[in-house]
């Protein structure tokens, strides 16, 4: 006897519509109507379920970022004794990577369109996806190098972020410009480069440098 699949409720079936969708045409250029006759729901059901495009892209990246979050942590909280900056850089770094290697046709572009949305937007985006999370990893920072200045930690933090966002966005085309033709699937490969160069950076003295805080 064949086993016959569960129906894709509603709001799920548009959820992968509209991550299709915005993967291929950006937030600006996708419509509630195109994304509305991919999953081959009335406008109704949209705004029902989302209430705006806003709130629907938003939904998408939510989707998306949870469980990779939560795997983080979870790494995190496995890391044994006093952890390591390669060590937390690795369960920072990983989970985004494995995921963008099983599915890259959407996860690559759909973290494309994330740079592009509108500014207010990113905004909220960032805060409510990586905000708490950002502060976790460097906390433990701080714990593995308790000399370095947590204002310093978490700007390599953010430059650790930038380096691997670039990398999942345009990874294909930075690929091009580097001997070798490096397999972006390599997650283990792309993970040591990464981790290996933000440890670096985190262990780097920070005594010498300006003071960039803006003059109250």
């Amino acid at each position: 006897m064949n086993a016959t699949l569960a129906p894709v409720d509603t709001k799920t079936r548009i959820l992968d519509a509209a991550e299709r969708v915005f993967s291929q045409d950006g937030f600006d250029g996708a419509s509630l109507r195109s994304i509305t006759a991919a999953a081959q729901v009335n406008l109704a059901a949209v705004n029902y379920h989302f209430h705006s495009k806003e709130a629907l892209f938003s939904a998408v990246i939510e989707r998306r970022v949870r469980p990779i979050n939560q795997r983080r942590l979870e790494m995190l909280d496995a890391i044994p004794g006093k952890p390591s900056p390669e060590a937390i850089l690795d369960a920072f770094v990983r989970p985004p990577f494995e995921l963008s290697s099983k599915e890259h046709s959407v996860v690559r572009p759909l973290m494309a369109r994330l740079l592009s949305v509108p500014r207010e937007l990113h905004t909220r985006l960032i805060e409510e996806n990586f905000g708490p999370l950002l502060n976790r990893f460097v906390d433990a920072l701080a714990e593995a190098l308790p000399a370095s200045p947590r204002e310093e930690l978490q700007w390599r933090m953010f430059f650790v972020v930038g380096a691997m966002t670039q990398t999942m966005a345009w990874g294909p085309i930075m690929a091009k410009f580097i001997d070798g033709k490096p397999n972006l699937a390599d997650v283990e490969a792309l993970t040591a480069r990464l981790v290996r160069f933000g440890a670096a950076g985190m262990r780097a003295p920070a005594s010498d440098l300006p003071n960039t805080r803006v003059n109250q």
